[in-house]
């Protein structure tokens, strides 16, 4: 049984405006009660596929919004996470940073459940565990 208090957001998929979204930023409580701000982030750019990650909107290297306020959150090339304030980059399907001051390291993850209809994502607090 899952515990619907760990709950932090869920994100209409399928409104005709968002067909050509990628990203989806949403704001939640962390575990500690303070507010957080997270992405989803959809694997492929096709609009019909159905794999998507989750990160809370954090930067490892300093703790500040990987989009710095600009609501923008993929680099020029579309296949990476940026950092906008010191220009990391992220895998999309790990969060593992492959560019920048915190390479090595990993955004937190988020754990997504879509909906059995596709329509739908639920994020919930407790991703996959990192190591190393």
């Amino acid at each position: 049984m899952t515990n619907p208090s760990n709950i932090v957001a869920t994100i209409a998929l399928d409104a005709p405006a968002r067909a050509d979204q990628r990203v989806w930023a949403f704001d939640y409580v962390d575990g500690f009660g303070r507010p957080a701000s997270g992405i989803l982030v959809r694997l492929s750019g096709d609009a019909e596929a159905t794999e998507y990650r989750a990160y809370r909107n954090l930067c490892p290297h300093w703790s500040m919004p990987l989009d710095g306020g600009t609501g923008e959150f993929l680099d020029d090339s579309g296949h990476l996470i940026q950092c906008k304030m010191h220009g990391a980059r992220f895998e999309i399907d790990t969060g593992e940073c492959i560019l920048g001051p915190c390479d090595g390291e990993y955004l937190e993850e988020l754990r997504v459940e879509l909906s059995a209809d596709g329509t739908s994502a639920t994020i919930r607090r407790g991703g996959g565990l990192r190591l190393g």
